[in-house]
């Protein structure tokens, strides 16, 4: 009997750990899943940490009710205390913006690090809340910290940004990730001013002394970063892609990449192509404004111009008509209509109806599971996009517009001017498409060729 309970154990253990290894490889069982995100991905796991940087305050300053018209810019020790009414809080800046983490870095984490260097020392929660004004009132930040005093101390918020238990002996130590994100991302909404450190009340008096950035101990945001790429290599799919809005990893084999998309919420794009297409898939925010759409812009001839030029296109999709639309160049040329040196003409030939292109498909809609998101798919021929030349390489962004709001767009690899290729990602690939030719044949949609070469197109 021993024995048998004894196999019995043994067998419920080796069950628990076989469930146990599924849920963490994202193997469910029968019935579990679905075609999108709940299936397991073997390799390039999103979000792998790539880099890590430490970036230091260009300002940090203390403000006392004490003293309160003098300013203390210059010490070199950063003082946090509570003793009756008298309170001191820290005053720091971090340049984000242009600085050593590069804009549109997917944040895993940031870690707010302050070195203890003395005090008379008491537990207590201290909490980090972000500066909203600017310091003293005055505009230029190189001023601020040898003029603020707590009698022109800066705004901050009513919500905690961060806050720790400090016990003595001990560093301060505060996750700062949303915030951090924030400020490098959506600084139009994260407004940089910096943040404040303060502790809470307390009936015993008690003081934390930490390094100021004038000692060799500077405050630090320690981030862990993975940039967006600049080179991307599109893996062939074993099976045959459908346009469904299902980012199926069996039609994706990578595991993609991501991109900030609307309230800092970190969605994802999968590529892959067989001998004939490419296929281009994103997972996105959802938002109810009824005016958004998608785009892929294909740089054809690896320029990389300032500005998309007339041989560059842009593919849509809308979610709402599921309508489909290309484009020629960017919106500031106006390369959207196509003179009569196509063939076969359109029915006007004034040199302004504009033409759709064949060869390619795409779809948009949100897709109802456990976490509802929205879907953007894309198959493209590779010829249509020039593909057969420039070293087989063609660039590549994509863009989730007008999510909430006209001209509200957040994209990959960046939200910033979808028009200009220097946005785009160089993408080739791993295993050469067979169908293409030998010869290189440009895309242009003003050719130069004699008429009848020109792309199959279709008149609108």
């Amino acid at each position: 009997m021993r024995n048998t309970r004894l196999s019995i154990l043994i067998a419920l253990a080796l069950l628990i750990a076989l469930l146990f290894s599924l849920r963490q490889t994202g193997v469910g069982l029968a019935g579990s899943g679905n075609t999108n995100r709940q299936q397991a991905r073997t390799s390039n796991v999103i979000g792998v940490i790539t880099e890590t940087k430490l970036v230091t305050p260009t300002i940090d300053t203390i403000i006392r009710t004490d003293q309160p018209a003098v300013n203390f810019g210059d010490a070199k020790s950063l003082h946090i205390g509570a003793d009756g009414a008298n309170r001191n809080n820290v005053l720091l800046y971090f340049q984000v913006e242009g600085g050593t983490v590069p804009y549109q870095s997917i944040v895993h984490s940031a870690t707010l690090k302050l070195t203890l260097s003395g005090g008379n020392q008491t537990s207590t929660t201290i909490s980090a809340r972000s500066i909203v004004t600017d310091w003293g009132g005055i505009t230029d930040t190189t001023k601020w910290e040898n003029s603020v005093t707590w009698n022109t101390k800066p705004d901050v918020t009513a919500t905690v940004a961060a806050q720790t238990f400090i016990t003595p002996g001990n560093d301060l130590v505060l996750d700062i990730t949303d915030l951090y994100a924030g400020w490098l991302n959506d600084p139009g909404n994260y407004l940089n001013y910096g943040l404040q450190l303060s502790g809470a009340s307390a009936s015993t008096p008690y003081n934390y002394f930490f390094s100021s950035r004038e000692t060799e101990f500077s405050p630090t945001i320690e981030v862990h970063y993975t940039p967006q790429p600049t080179q991307i290599v599109i893996a062939k799919s074993a099976v045959t892609v459908t346009v469904d809005n299902a980012c199926s990893p069996n039609e994706y084999p990578n595991d993609g990449y991501k991109f900030v998309d609307s309230g800092m919420r970190y969605s994802s794009v999968y590529v892959s192509h067989d001998d004939e297409y490419l296929y281009f898939c994103a997972e996105n925010a959802i938002s109810d404004y009824d005016k958004r759409f998608y785009a892929l812009y294909i740089d054809t001839d690896l320029g990389k111009e300032l500005h998309a030029e007339k041989d560059d296109l842009a593919f849509y999709t809308n979610p709402i008509s599921k309508n489909s639309d290309n484009e020629w160049g960017n919106s500031v040329d106006k390369y959207t209509k196509i003179p009569c040196l196509i063939s076969p003409e359109p029915e006007s030939c004034d040199g302004s109806t504009a033409v759709k292109l064949a060869n390619w498909e795409a779809l948009s809609g949100v897709v109802t599971q456990t976490n509802p998101i929205e879907v953007a798919e894309y198959k493209i021929k590779l010829d249509l996009i020039g593909v057969n030349c420039q070293d087989r390489k063609i660039g590549m962004s994509f863009f989730h517009h007008w999510v909430n709001d006209i001209a509200d767009d957040f994209g990959w690899p960046t939200d910033r001017w979808f028009s200009e290729p220097n946005t785009w990602i160089e993408a080739s690939f791993a295993q050469l498409p067979a169908s293409l030719p030998a010869t290189c044949a440009p895309v242009v949609p003003f050719p130069t060729i004699t008429p009848g070469m020109y792309l199959p197109l279709i008149t609108r």
